[in-house]
């Protein structure tokens, strides 16, 4: 059992504790914890007073002067810069795996792997990341213009050895690429993958070559890009190894059958590499590292969202905490990042199961009423805070539906 969105507009009386005069209260609003259940991971997250601009303020206490400060989350641009100069943050990398994680890819009909790049001499036809963002921009734009609908899938920047930017896009091919079409390019996809495996990974791609082609989409595909990025008619070979398209499944049979949280992961994966995130020395401008284009098919996350009373949500943090740290421990991952978290930063649990969440939301609704009936009130464990007036426990609430969750 859990607690309900009711308890979050109660504006409780602190008690005061004994470093504090007797006399003394104050006013206190209980943070707001969100329980987000995805399709493969489960996450608790921590929120407090709303600001200006997004900026969370977390409302501690002086435990020597007695007085109510507040703590700044979430303000600013780490490091400086504005986002994505500085490469892939950890906190969007964690963003991204829940994201691709829980997003619906059994909908894209005939996914494919896109890479677009540039010439050698990049600099001259990319100088910054809004023009990079702009080029992104005016290939989703063509591609509705011309297939007659929008985008669906993920798309994701990075940067090359070389520093020179490049897309990822892992989109569901148009409805009008023909059936011979698909064919061409899954005997590409499979000679692809043999001559990576005898040559080397890049030496094999330097020897793949598009020839004469049969079909609509790639000729359109390789023209519009350099028509985008300013190459057509002015470099040559831009236009026939700039871009590069894989179909992800080999057969039908195996798009059918595949496993799509597998596929999930492998691109979660792939997509988090820090090294590839990383802009060359003046390159700013750089913006969101990743995004997803919902197209026709609703290609959105799949995530409910259910309100927690706070107290047992701050039970519930804690034992998911002491399980992703037994798993971490069992598979010899350091903990020095995970217990150096910020609070607002939230927990990711990864294979956490529905009956196990429920099981965790029991424990923690008992303990909060073990703790009443014992004490009288129930009070956060950490030093500086005060010791809060017991309340009634009411169930979880989906924010969505309204429903109970039992």
């Amino acid at each position: 059992m859990g607690m309900g969105a009711e308890a979050f507009g109660i504006q409780l009386s602190a008690v005061t504790p004994p470093m504090y005069d007797s006399a003394m209260e104050l006013e206190w609003s209980p943070p707001e914890y969100n329980l987000e259940i995805g399709r493969s991971y489960v996450r608790v997250v921590r929120r407090g007073n709303a600001g200006h601009r997004g900026v969370r303020r977390w409302p501690v206490w002086d435990t020597e002067e007695g007085r109510e400060i507040r703590i700044l989350i979430g303000a600013g641009t780490p490091r400086g810069g504005r986002r994505g100069d500085q490469g892939l943050s950890s906190r969007s990398a964690a963003n991204m795996r829940r994201t691709f994680q829980c997003l619906p890819w059994e909908r894209l009909a005939r996914p494919a792997l896109i890479s677009l790049t540039y010439p050698g001499d990049w600099r001259r036809w990319v100088a910054d990341g809004r023009t990079l963002e702009r080029h992104r921009t005016a290939l989703r734009r063509r591609w509705e213009r011309e297939w007659g609908e929008p985008m669906a899938g993920v798309w994701v920047k990075e940067f090359q050895q070389r520093g020179a930017p490049h897309l990822h896009l892992y989109v569901a091919l148009p409805k009008a690429v023909t059936e011979g079409e698909m064919e061409r390019l899954r005997e590409r996809a499979t000679t692809a993958k043999r001559l990576e495996r005898d040559l080397g990974r890049y030496q094999g791609r330097g020897q793949l070559r598009w020839g004469n082609w049969d079909g609509a989409f790639v000729p359109w595909l390789r023209t519009s890009w350099s028509e985008i990025v300013g190459t057509q008619g002015i470099t040559r070979s831009h236009h026939g190894r700039g871009v590069d398209v894989r179909v992800f499944f080999f057969t039908e049979e195996q798009e059918r059958l595949a496993n799509r949280d597998r596929v999930a992961r492998y691109l979660a994966m792939e997509a988090t590499k820090w090294r590839q995130k990383q802009p060359p020395n003046g390159f700013l401008g750089v913006g969101r590292c990743w995004g997803y284009w919902r197209g026709s098919v609703r290609f959105l996350p799949d995530v409910q969202v259910v309100a927690l009373d706070w107290r047992v949500g701050y039970e519930f943090q804690h034992r998911v905490a002491r399980w992703v740290r037994l798993k971490m421990r069992a598979a010899g991952k350091p903990l020095e990042q995970f217990d150096q978290r910020r609070d607002g930063d939230g927990i990711t649990a990864y294979g956490l199961g529905n009956a196990d969440v429920l099981r965790l939301l029991r424990w923690s609704a008992a303990a909060v009423e073990r703790k009443i009936r014992r004490w009288g009130a129930w009070g956060l464990t950490r030093p500086g805070h005060p010791v809060l007036a017991a309340a009634e426990v009411v169930p979880a609430v989906d924010k969505e539906t309204g429903e109970v969750v039992a």
